[in-house]
């Protein structure tokens, strides 16, 4: 998952959260065909949330960042789900920081961080 993604260097504590995330909530033989969250809180994990790693996705943040007749969304990568919230956690190339945000649109069509590659290759040329 992580090596087709073609994630880059700086985010592989975020693809080694989602792998955590992802097994927690996967069936496993050991538990007779349970997962290990299924055992442990008695409650059957919510699956219909999960996003694609890397995929590239519109951050809302509203009027305050370009003000009233700017964007009103920042393209991002998506890295990993917020432990404490249904947040999501994603990675803006442009500010180099991450964003926590329920406001997330996806646009799965684009696929997964070559954008990001094509804008490195850009700038070492």
């Amino acid at each position: 998952m992580a090596i087709d993604s073609g994630v880059l260097d700086y985010l592989w504590t975020k693809t080694m959260n989602i792998i955590t995330y992802l097994t927690y909530r996967n069936p496993s033989r050991s538990n007779n065909g349970l997962s290990p969250k299924h055992v442990y809180t008695r409650i059957l994990p919510n699956l219909k949330d999960l996003k694609i790693f890397g995929y590239l996705v519109h951050v809302h943040v509203g009027k305050k960042q370009e003000g009233k007749m700017g964007s009103k969304f920042i393209r991002c990568i998506f890295t990993s789900y917020d432990e404490a919230s249904k947040a999501y956690h994603c990675y803006n190339s442009e500010t180099r920081k991450m964003i926590i945000s329920k406001d997330v649109v996806f646009n799965e069509d684009v696929m997964r961080v070559e954008f990001l590659q094509q804008k490195q290759r850009r700038e070492c040329a």
